[in-house]
């Protein structure tokens, strides 16, 4: 009888359709692998590409930037008082100054 349980056991092991079955399990999980490596391969090589972009636009902006600041200070020391006078200002007679009462106080006088 153990002959018997070791011969069928090992004729389901050599059955051809379970082997064939396995095969194609192991066939169908590598392609799938094959697929995903692929994928992922191809989306860090487009994220590469995408980063190098976003890097040579960040130089770009950066430098317009720089020559905007260059504008900004060259045109801010232009500015004084003739040029503000040939601009039609005009100097005040009289200084004031903007004030307002504080919050707290007026809270405290409210009861609030």
């Amino acid at each position: 009888m153990t002959n018997r349980q070791f011969k069928n056991k090992i004729s389901v092991l050599e059955n051809s359709e379970t082997r064939r079955n396995i095969f194609r399990i192991c066939l169908i999980a590598f392609a799938a692998v094959a697929v995903l490596y692929v994928l992922m391969v191809g989306k860090t090589i487009l994220n590469i590409i995408e980063r190098k972009s976003a890097e040579s636009e960040t130089h770009l902006i950066a430098s317009r930037l720089g020559e905007l600041e260059l504008q900004y200070l060259s045109g801010v020391n232009k500015i004084d008082l003739e040029f503000a006078k040939s601009s039609g200002f005009i100097e005040p007679r009289e200084l004031g100054f903007a004030s307002r009462k504080s919050l707290s106080i007026s809270i405290a006088r409210n009861g609030l």
